[in-house]
C-alpha cells in the first residue's frame, strides 16, 4: 500500500457548510493506476466537523480556500471520488481527532503526465480552525497488482 499524505493551508476566518477548506492538495506518488483504499483527516485542532474530501485523477482548477467549492465544467471528468468524513467518525485521541474511511475500493486510472491524485477538502458544516496547519490529510492507495 502506498500512504500520501499533504497538508493544506487553511483559514482560520470561519468556512461555512459548502465553502472549499484550504487549496488544492497533491498526493504525488501514486501509480498510473490503483485503487483508492482509505482516507483519513487529522485535525490537530478537534474541530471535527464533517468535510469531504473530492478527488480527481489529474490536475484540476481548484476552487479559492473560503469560497463556495465548484467544479468546473472542464474538470468533471477527472472526478475520481467524494469521500465523505462526518463528526461521528472523529475519533478524539487526546491531543487530535482523527477521521477515517477504510475498505473505499475506489479505481482510478491518473491522468496527465504525473502519476498523483489531487483533492480539496470541502466544508459540511460550519466550520472555524486556529491553526493554518490545522488538517492532514492522508490516502492509502493500492497499485494496480496490489488488489
Amino acid at each position: 500500500m502506498n500512504v500520501i499524505s499533504d497538508t493544506p493551508v487553511v483559514s482560520t476566518t470561519a468556512y461555512v457548510a459548502g465553502d472549499a477548506v484550504g487549496g488544492l492538495l497533491t498526493f504525488n506518488g501514486a501509480d498510473p493506476m490503483g485503487m483508492l483504499h482509505s482516507v483519513s483527516v487529522t485535525d490537530s485542532d478537534q474541530v471535527a466537523k464533517s468535510l469531504d474530501l473530492v478527488v480527481f485523477r489529474q490536475l484540476f482548477t481548484p476552487t479559492a480556500d473560503n469560497d463556495p467549492f465548484t467544479v468546473q465544467a472542464a474538470d468533471q471528468s477527472k472526478l475520481v471520488a467524494v469521500i465523505s468524513l462526518t463528526d461521528v467518525q472523529y475519533s478524539n485521541l487526546g491531543s487530535i481527532s482523527i477521521a477515517v474511511a477504510n475498505q473505499l475500493g475506489i479505481p482510478f486510472v491518473c491522468g496527465g503526465e504525473n502519476a498523483a491524485l489531487y483533492g480539496q477538502l470541502v466544508a459540511r458544516d460550519d466550520i472555524t480552525y486556529t491553526q493554518v496547519d490545522a488538517l492532514t490529510v492522508t490516502v492509502g492507495l493500492l497499485s494496480d497488482g496490489g488488489f
